[in-house]
């Protein structure tokens, strides 16, 4: 009889909170607020993901927000403490199969794959909604024949367990 002794390291999933895509797609951030839309169209569309579906007006004046996804960055990463300890978003492998992490250290504490082949331009490790705890704002865009590119924002909520 021969036994076999492996460690085994499973990493809670980061859960989707929202998932949002369209060409041209500008987002921004403030504290407990995540806001979508096209502030260059007629009537400044726009949608708060992490609240309901509805469609808002994006407000005249966005200067209190911050910008996601402007350009892209070639490692996107972002930390920040929580509950005492220091937390870090990150992207690995490529853009064929884009990985989102959050770290403890160097131990990974949460993950799940972005689920779609695209080019992550930022990561936001922040409170992005009303309910207690952080989410990974991940910024993306994916290049489209003839077209503009396709930009979206996909939410993670970080579990319990990870912080």
């Amino acid at each position: 009889m021969y036994l076999l002794l492996l460690t085994a390291l499973a990493a809670p999933p980061l859960m989707p909170a929202a998932d949002v895509a369209e060409p041209g797609l500008q987002a921004w951030w403030k504290q407990g607020e995540l806001l979508l839309g096209h502030p260059e169209q007629e009537g400044r569309p726009g949608l708060k993901p992490l609240v309901n579906l509805n469609p808002v007006v994006l407000p005249e004046d966005l200067a209190g927000w911050v910008r996601l996804g402007e350009s892209c960055v070639p490692r996107p990463e972002s930390s920040r403490e929580v509950e005492g300890e220091r937390l870090t978003a990150s992207v690995t492998a490529s853009t064929e199969g884009p990985v989102v992490q959050v770290l403890s250290g160097e131990r990974v504490v949460a993950q799940n794959a972005l689920g779609r082949p695209a080019q992550v331009c930022e990561v936001l490790l922040a409170e992005a909604d009303a309910i207690p705890g952080p989410e990974v704002i991940v910024a993306w865009r994916m290049e489209l024949a003839g077209q503009a590119d396709l930009r979206g924002i996909t939410v993670f909520r970080v579990p319990e367990t990870a912080r």
